[in-house]
């Protein structure tokens, strides 16, 4: 009986905890995959894996209202960013909307949702909507304060402008971005702003430009070792040769592309790759090698349902068919292409199209729908050689405002193609500068000596070398606790330290040191007084928890770089949190109650390390994460 009593207590007692536990269970679930969410998101976006992702979603997406909307908003742009490394337009923009649907409070998240929106508003050729959006990209990104976002607003807006002929609010924008660059270094070698840059000149026709862009683009991924999305780099340079006749060379990138896109497994991507191929080998008359590439191509946008490539690239099945006399096969074609091609998607890309059909109904006697076809094609062919005149000798932009006649545009249109060469070409790693800037120095010496044809002896010049260094060791030696080094002397001192470090093997430990809240300080205290003082302040803080031998300086206002050699990471990290910690306690008269926030990144280079300005802008990096 007593057993029973037990049994029984035991019973209720265990019928009364399990749903206690099984809501721990299922919290402790969620909350690991909600970090899961942040823990993608804080990677690159070029590095995330699709099964990854779609595994996530699956477990996230079905159970939706049971998380916050921040981490859905968030879920639906890594969903974006996956689709659009796979080259899954379509499915890109079905996320991004899905993820501005969503009601979330997070403005960083819902920026990043628009700018993606944006980006396949490009792919897509989309430019009233790119414009819409990039509009509000930029106003979000202004009220975030977000100098990254706001350089690729910037760039968006003006593909758009200059798409839709506002060329002078083109290159007031690219203007902005010039200026935003100048003063970010940091910026100067950002793939995706050089990529939306680049693809802009490509939809205008300046190839050209397009073409030392995309060039650039290329050096970079290798030299900053970012090539999993670099299938996509090769196929705009492949699409820029195939555009300037340059076949051989838009074969071995097309190649190269397809290459890049099997072993990263992107099947779409591999589908666009061989659709190039195949229109190469067509143009270079190899109708058998070409169609095997169209064929896959398409079987590939047929299952994974591309619409418009699937057109463009039967386009091409079918001429080949022409070209071998296989008409019935020519004709299944085309009329499967009737039934998908709509009334009003009369677009250029599909001119042959129309032709075939006409040539179709032709054979088959049917000349009422023949004259209706070849009419339909004469449109498209006046409407094509309007927008072709003279696009021989210039870009296809350059002949619409030699057609309008206005000075003022061929200016505007000049100096924007000029500004971003310039962009693109200051974007050269800091090794390439420095080569340069030696060469530069070595001429200006030499056409010193030209110039004022002065005899100056070895002694004198060895003797006026020694004083010059004599006088900047006092001068260093007199400088007050405060005293930073410059930007330019910064740099010069950290590359000097940095080599000198990796020639004699011995440690050097890299702090990049920002004010977390310098723009916010800027703003509410708009003095030159007032934030020279707050600059000497912070100086005398941080030379105050430095050692005789560490050294200081400043890259960018707010931005600093600490130098300890012959020390490790765990020796100085205790220093410089002490540092942090004393920065934010300190009272500066002149702003009040206002709290000075900080961040910063600690690393030690490694051997594989062996150029300081990329190490450097690793180091920059991990600090914005």
């Amino acid at each position: 009986m007593i057993k029973t009593y037990v049994f029984a207590l035991f019973l209720l007692v265990f019928l009364y905890c399990s749903p206690v536990f099984s809501e721990q269970i299922k919290a402790n679930e969620q909350t690991l995959l909600i970090d899961q969410v942040a823990l993608y998101l804080a990677k690159d976006k070029e590095e995330l894996k699709e099964e990854q992702i779609t595994s996530l979603s699956k477990k996230i997406i079905p159970n939706k209202h049971q998380y916050p909307s921040d981490i859905i908003a968030k879920l639906f742009l890594l969903l974006a960013d996956v689709a659009t490394n796979e080259g899954d337009i379509e499915k890109a923009y079905q996320f991004a909307l899905d993820g501005l649907a969503v009601n979330t409070s997070h403005t960083k998240i819902r920026l990043c949702l628009t700018l993606k929106l944006a980006e396949v508003y490009v792919a897509k050729k989309q430019y009233k909507d790119l414009l819409h959006v990039a509009e509000q990209a930029v106003i979000q990104s202004g009220a975030i304060k977000n100098i990254k976002y706001s350089l690729f607003a910037l760039g968006y807006r003006s593909v758009a402008f200059a798409m839709l002929g506002q060329h002078q609010k083109t290159l007031a924008d690219l203007k902005q971005v010039e200026l935003s660059i100048s003063s970010n270094k940091v910026f100067s070698e950002h793939i995706e702003l050089l990529t939306i840059l680049a693809t802009a000149y490509q939809a205008l026709g300046d190839f050209h430009t397009s073409l030392t862009m995309q060039n650039k683009i290329l050096t970079l991924r290798y030299e900053l070792s970012r090539t999993a999305n670099i299938d996509q780099t090769y196929m705009r340079l492949a699409q820029a040769n195939l555009s300037l006749m340059r076949l051989d060379e838009a074969y071995n990138h097309f190649w190269e592309a397809k290459r890049f896109a099997r072993d990263k497994e992107a099947d779409i991507s591999v589908a666009y790759a061989q659709q190039g191929l195949g229109i190469v080998l067509f143009m270079q008359n190899e109708f058998n090698k070409a169609l095997v590439e169209l064929e896959s191509a398409n079987d590939t946008f047929k299952q994974k349902n591309v619409t418009s490539s699937y057109i463009e690239t039967a386009i091409y099945i079918a001429k080949i068919k022409f070209n071998a006399y296989q008409l019935e096969q020519a004709y299944n074609i085309l009329d499967e292409l009737q039934a998908l091609i709509k009334e009003s998607e009369m677009k250029l890309e599909f001119i042959d199209f129309y032709q075939m059909v006409a040539q179709m109904h032709f054979n088959k006697n049917n000349f009422k729908q023949a004259f209706l076809w070849q009419e339909k094609y004469s449109i498209l062919l006046q409407k094509k050689n309007q927008q072709s005149q003279n696009i021989a000798t210039t870009p296809y932009y350059f002949s619409l405002s030699k057609v309008n006649n206005s000075l003022e545009k061929r200016q505007s249109l000049e100096q924007a193609r000029e500004l971003t060469i310039k962009m693109a070409e200051e974007s050269e790693l800091s090794t390439s500068f420095a080569n340069k800037y030696q060469k530069q120095q070595r001429i200006i010496l030499i056409l010193s000596f030209v110039c004022f044809l002065l005899m100056i002896t070895l002694m004198f010049f060895y003797l006026s070398i020694r004083a010059k260094r004599i006088s900047l060791v006092y001068q260093e030696a007199e400088n007050p606790t405060n005293f930073f080094l410059k930007s330019m002397q910064t740099k010069h001192t950290y590359q000097l330290l940095y080599k000198k470090a990796r020639l004699h093997q011995y440690p050097i430990t890299v702090v990049y040191f920002t004010i977390e809240n310098w723009q916010e300080l800027e703003f509410r205290f708009n003095k030159k007084s007032i934030l020279n003082e707050v600059g000497k302040d912070i100086a005398q803080v941080i030379s105050e928890h430095l050692d005789e031998f560490d050294c200081a300086g400043i890259l960018n206002r707010g931005e600093y770089l600490l130098l300890f050699e012959y020390q490790n990471e765990d020796d100085i990290t205790q220093k410089v949190d002490k540092l942090s910690k004393a920065l934010q306690l300190r009272f500066i008269p002149s702003i009040g109650d206002f709290s000075i926030l900080s961040r910063y990144a600690i690393k030690t280079p490694s051997f594989k390390d062996i150029d300081p300005y990329m190490f450097l802008a690793k180091l920059t990096e991990a600090e914005e994460l």
